[in-house]
């Protein structure tokens, strides 16, 4: 008898503690979403190379950021004009990629430049992130990475922004060839002056997730070339 009562309190105590664990993290899903999307919407203003100082973030997304869609043809629309939800687009779309669906976001900046999603696979997860890009089609204006899983020290140095900022004034187009490349910083003196155009210090001891983050630029805007091609003929 005295080994049942106590497995029975051991059962209310295991399903009251499940009922209190479950009910805190309802109460602050909304809470850890709401911090998720600010700060996914302040590295999209980052690599708009908007600054956000002083000003809500918000404010500043409608007031300079504009969701648009292109098609395979390279066609822009709005998303009221091919009447889709951007919300509902959004969460369909986030996790694989936009850059393999038929109609491909992207976020239209007030001065003319686009920043577009970009994501790939580091060394241990995905990689998700965004690149902005001058009204010339092809200077960067700014690079982030808003979500990783990679190891600290190492692979995590993709997130710090002293090393995003390298890829401002970076050119995609380079001849025949399309991308960013990756190369050691003691071999950067040895590159000419054109191939410093477009080539970025990989990080030391982390061969595998530059490796992910350049596979991950060059799948993610190769379909937005169309674009690209078309804002340098403007």
């Amino acid at each position: 008898m005295k080994g049942l009562k106590t497995y029975f309190f051991i059962f209310l105590l295991c399903g009251f503690s499940a009922l209190i664990l479950s009910t805190v993290s309802t109460a602050l899903d909304a809470k850890q979403k709401k911090a998720r999307d600010f700060y996914q919407n302040n590295n999209l203003l980052k690599a708009a190379n908007i600054s956000s100082k002083g000003k809500k973030v918000e404010q500043l997304i409608k007031e300079y950021i504009t969701p648009k869609l292109l098609d395979e043809q390279g066609n822009v629309f709005t998303f009221e004009e091919k009447g889709i939800n951007y919300t509902n687009y959004l969460e369909k779309g986030a996790r694989k990629g936009f850059y393999q669906d038929k109609l491909k976001l992207f976020y239209q900046i007030k001065n003319g430049g686009v920043v577009i999603p970009v994501n790939g696979f580091g060394l241990w997860d995905a990689i998700y992130g965004y690149i902005g890009i001058a009204k010339d089609g092809n200077h960067i204006i700014g690079m982030t990475w808003y979500d990783q899983k990679e190891t600290p020290g190492l692979g995590a140095e993709i997130e710090d922004p002293q090393w995003q900022v390298q890829f401002k004034g970076k050119t995609l187009f380079h001849g025949e060839s399309f991308g960013i490349n990756f190369v050691p910083k003691a071999m950067m003196t040895l590159l000419s002056s054109a191939e410093k155009t477009y080539s970025v210090d990989a990080i030391s001891g982390a061969t595998l997730t530059t490796e992910g983050v350049q596979n991950a630029l060059t799948t993610s805007l190769s379909p937005y070339i169309p674009l690209l091609k078309k804002m340098q003929n403007n």
